[in-house]
């Protein structure tokens, strides 16, 4: 059974969205599939795997993967989308080259315009090149490539547009022509045209974007309660994406609950967060990358309650996609293609189409209960839910009394009131003994027995 995302794409074989390619001794048939998947529905091409997707394994030097990345760079016009990653497969190292849905067909490797059907790959008849033209000209112009009116460069954040030539360098092998001049960065990202800053260079690195755009600021709150809900935390973040992901981690890693667990074997305890981080990063890089930055009554809000956390952004699905194919496709398809490429330089994003995939694995793994995306509202809302029935306290609730019982009673112990009270409430009343014991009943820690005298705690299975 696959084991992860990636296994999951490649487990039914070469097909229009899936290649193998058994070496990359040569560049050419890998710069063709990549500009046929551009001009077709998008794709991820695998090296080293023969034709039966078994792995032969691929060269894992950083020079390899970056050889790939500048040949597709100078070859393929005009630029696109894509990322080349190192991957896993059955013990073997393979090369990934993930590429969404060209925003701008058609697409040319070399000299020709190459489609992929079926599994084959061609250059397009005149047929299918005329086709691929009427799709472009049908594209409403991205409001990403539209002209930042009364912006100009002092109003970006320059050390980040450096930086960002620099990590795609180091982390990425994307070489710039000149890695010191922040317009000529802007330039060979597309995200300047003519000297005239583009929309989506101020999403990127404005100093200040807010001030034109305030769809840009994103809500954050922390909220307590199951009827009557109680902000304990709430905030609008201003700034450039760069800026909003560090101070929305921030956010989370000081309201998402972490709590101490005790292994099976050993002493030692272990802090488990609530909700997997990785889930809460790649659901917060779609919640940027794709949003609906046109709609100026969007955004993007981040919603911690006891229960569950969710996200929502402003805009829909990608034309065509349903809530299903959400669910189980593997290339993704941006709706702000310029701003995902800088997200990927900057190593936010690993690849391109398994952020879906990615958040239902790691939820799974982690125990909790499969997310789920709704449409309505003028976005898309992510909810993420944690183990613990709605309504139940935390274990940041808990007080020392009952964290200490809890981490020294077993699965399956019984305790009587007047036995926790001598080993762990002597210092409260016999009225504040039962009073913890109730909580924690309540919560789920124990399972009440017996009346009367009579009556036992036993410890569930739950964990702190």
């Amino acid at each position: 059974m696959p084991s992860s995302p990636f296994q999951h794409l490649l487990a039914g074989g070469e097909s229009e969205q899936v290649a193998f390619v058994a070496a990359a001794a040569e560049l050419a048939p890998i710069g063709k599939l990549v500009c046929a998947f551009l001009n077709s529905r998008g794709g991820t091409l695998v090296v080293g795997v023969d034709e039966r997707g078994e792995a032969l394994g691929a060269d894992a030097s950083d020079a390899a993967l970056q050889d790939i990345q500048q040949h597709l760079v100078e070859r393929v016009s005009p630029k696109a989308l894509w990322s080349v990653s190192l991957e896993d497969l059955g013990g073997r190292p393979v090369i990934a080259v993930d590429v969404p849905q060209g925003a701008e067909p058609p697409y040319v490797y070399g000299d020709n315009i190459y489609v992929r059907t079926g599994v084959v790959v061609k250059a397009a008849s005149g047929a299918e090149i005329t086709g691929l033209i009427g799709k472009r000209h049908t594209q409403s112009v991205r409001w990403e490539r539209l002209p930042a009116l009364g912006f100009e460069m002092a109003d970006l954040d320059e050390e980040q547009i450096l930086r960002t030539a620099d990590e795609g360098l180091r982390r990425r092998g994307y070489r710039f022509s000149d890695v010191r001049s922040p317009a000529a960065i802007l330039e060979e990202l597309n995200l300047c045209r003519g000297g005239a800053i583009l929309n989506s260079a101020v999403v990127l690195f404005g100093k200040s974007p807010a001030r034109r755009h305030a769809q840009l600021r994103v809500r954050l709150a922390r909220l307590s309660g199951e009827r009557e809900l109680s902000f304990k935390d709430s905030r609008v973040l201003e700034g450039n994406a760069m800026v909003l992901v560090d101070e929305i981690e921030s956010f989370l890693e000081r309201h998402v609950e972490i709590a101490s667990e005790l292994p099976k074997a050993g002493v030692r305890r272990s802090d488990v967060p609530a909700y997997p981080f990785p889930v809460l990063r790649e659901a917060m890089m779609n919640a940027l990358v794709h949003r609906d930055y046109a709609a100026f009554d969007g955004g993007v809000s981040i919603s911690v309650y006891d229960d569950r956390i969710e996200i929502w952004s402003s805009g829909g699905l990608p034309e065509g996609m349903t809530l299903k194919e959400l669910k189980e496709e593997r290339i993704s398809r941006p709706r702000n293609p310029d701003v995902a490429h800088v997200f990927w330089l900057r190593e936010l994003i690993e690849r391109y189409g398994i952020g879906t995939g990615l958040i239902i694995e790691e939820c799974a793994r982690a125990g909790l209960p499969e997310p789920e995306w709704k449409i309505g509202g003028s976005g898309i809302t992510l909810t993420i839910r944690s183990r613990r029935p709605a309504g139940t306290p935390v274990a940041s609730d808990l007080n020392l009394r009952q964290r200490d019982f809890l981490a020294t009673v077993k699965t399956g112990d019984r305790v009587s009131v007047g036995e926790y009270a001598k080993q762990f409430a002597k210092a409260v009343s016999q009225r504040q003994a039962r009073t913890d014991l109730a909580q924690m009943t309540a919560a789920g820690y124990l399972r009440r027995q017996g009346r009367g005298p009579s009556t036992a705690y036993v410890r569930t299975d739950r964990e702190i």
